[in-house]
């Protein structure tokens, strides 16, 4: 049952809780961390906290400062920051916010004393990201958690050590561009919408489930979207280098390509006409062929499942 508590008693309670699951922890001979975030609401709470605990201090943007790292700082505790790939809810990494949000945080723990560094890569909605389509991020941390004074020729070394090609890098800022104006959270949420109010009702009409605008007003999708998704996509395939082989090529190429197929199924459900450049099941075999050198079949047939309640419904 849930019970209304004030401000204050949540604090208490959330903070009485955490210190016994710590001690326990700790009476193992292990090293408790948390995540310090709760922090910011209750400062004072962190004089009283046990010294022995780790707080890791996670902040997911590009223009975050510095105020909890170094309030964790002035209590005295012990802590890691942790930024992110930022790839959750894409098919690669976001570039826009991971690069700083690394080098930020990476900055602001050597300024105030921190202990760690931990680059977070997480998954969401069945993560479509690959580990490949997040190396640079992870590279990006490596380096900074060794030394905070990052190289000149980071992009450089990461295409030879890691793309091997010479225009690796810039493959990847192109996916980028390309996948900015559209995420994977917002077709997963379209879809799954169309699945409960009208598959699970034993329908299967896509006309006007999407009134004129919605898709616009809730998810951002509109004709600009599709238009220049579809445009950016036929550019990155036609200016793909041909001696650019390998698994990193192939993970951009896939996910080049599933970003334009969840564009014009995006048209799909929101009424506007759209001349197909991709094919839905084409691309899911080749996405589920990869997928599954790498990991579990479970999260792929969900993925699949995504995808094939708009394809397959009727017009």
């Amino acid at each position: 049952k849930y019970i209304s508590r004030s401000k204050e008693e949540e604090g208490e309670y959330f903070f009485t809780f955490a210190e016994k699951i710590c001690r326990f922890v700790n009476s193992l001979g292990k090293t408790a961390i948390m995540w310090s975030d709760i922090v910011r609401d209750y400062p004072d709470r962190l004089n009283t906290f046990p010294r022995d605990v780790v707080m890791a201090n996670w902040l997911y943007s590009h223009v975050a400062g510095d105020e909890l790292i170094k309030l964790v700082h002035d209590a005295g505790c012990v802590q890691y920051v942790a930024p992110s790939t930022c790839s959750y809810g894409r098919f690669s990494e976001n570039l826009d916010f991971s690069i700083g949000n690394i080098i930020n945080l990476a900055d602001y723990g050597y300024r105030w004393g921190a202990k760690g560094f931990v680059n977070t890569n997480w998954g969401d909605s069945g993560n479509p990201n690959t580990w490949e389509l997040s190396m640079y991020s992870l590279a990006l941390g490596a380096q900074k958690a060794w030394n905070v004074r990052l190289h000149n020729g980071f992009n450089d070394a990461m295409n030879l050590l890691i793309y091997k090609h010479p225009r690796g890098v810039e493959r990847l800022v192109s996916l980028n561009e390309l996948h900015r104006p559209l995420g994977w959270f917002a077709f997963v949420n379209a879809a799954h919408k169309f699945y409960y109010e009208v598959i699970k009702n034993e329908g299967s009409e896509i006309n006007g489930f999407f009134g004129e605008g919605t898709c616009d007003k809730l998810y951002g999708f509109n004709e600009e979207v599709l238009s220049y998704i579809q445009a950016a996509y036929s550019e990155y395939i036609k200016t793909f280098p041909e001696d650019f082989v390998g698994e990193y090529a192939d993970e951009m190429l896939i996910a080049a390509e599933g970003v334009c197929v969840m564009a014009e199924l995006f048209a799909k459900m929101s009424g506007i006409k759209c001349v197909r450049l991709t094919d839905t099941a084409a691309w899911l075999e080749k996405f589920n062929t990869k997928w599954c050198e790498k990991n579990k079949p479970v999260w792929y047939d969900k993925i699949n499942d995504v995808f094939n309640w708009i394809e397959n419904a009727k017009i």
